[in-house]
């Protein structure tokens, strides 16, 4: 659920909402709060909100990170 969904260079600088903003952002219709990270070895880390702050997993090289819709009504 990005505006632009694409394979984009690991960068060792850039965090996750950096990947979040070369594949254009998130659409109107993006689940923010279930966003996660695949890692190359399988595992998985998710979007955790720990008093009101959101904290994001790491991104690692060979990672995919995934961002699903909303359930239609």
């Amino acid at each position: 659920a990005v505006l632009n969904p694409s394979a984009v260079s690991y960068e060792r600088r850039f965090r996750f909402k950096n990947y979040l903003s070369q594949a254009g952002g998130y659409t109107d219709n993006a689940r923010r709060k279930k966003a996660y990270v695949v890692y190359p070895n399988g595992r998985k880390a998710r979007t955790s909100v720990l008093f009101f702050a959101r904290r994001y997993p790491k991104v690692e090289p060979g990672s995919t990170i995934v961002v699903p819709f909303k359930p239609l009504d």
